[in-house]
């Protein structure tokens, strides 16, 4: 065995302990490291999402503001609550429309439930 820095032998057993508290040490330090590094990106996701947010919500204003625009020119070639119902019901169509495609695509997402045959072959390997 090699000496230690004082000159006196040390035991296996004394370097396993130390080696040990090392990797123990090691083990806590990586992980402070990585919620570190999580909580970091963390916030920064969260930053993002919401100017993310507020720019929907200006979209949503902005989209209104356009439908009011389109009510007020059809208002002077109809009545005015005819327009209104004109714009709801094109407004409405499409929402319809693009809730269908976006179920439709969640649908083609959603993964079929596992079998025992599929974590057989996962085990095997």
């Amino acid at each position: 065995m090699g000496a230690s820095r004082t000159g006196t032998a040390r035991t296996f057993g004394a370097v396993l302990k130390d080696i040990g508290g090392n990797v123990d040490r090691l083990v806590r330090a990586e992980l402070r490291y990585a919620i570190a590094q999580l909580r970091a990106e963390i916030g920064a996701a969260a930053s993002a999402s919401r100017i993310v947010a507020a720019g929907a919500v200006l979209a949503m204003f902005a989209a209104a503001f356009v439908l009011l625009a389109v009510m007020f020119a059809l208002s002077r070639v109809m009545p005015g609550w005819l327009a209104s119902l004109v714009v709801a019901a094109v407004a409405g169509a499409a929402a319809v429309v693009l809730i269908g495609i976006g179920r439709e695509r969640f649908a083609r997402q959603r993964t079929p439930p596992a079998d025992d045959v599929s974590f057989n072959r996962m085990e095997k390997k």
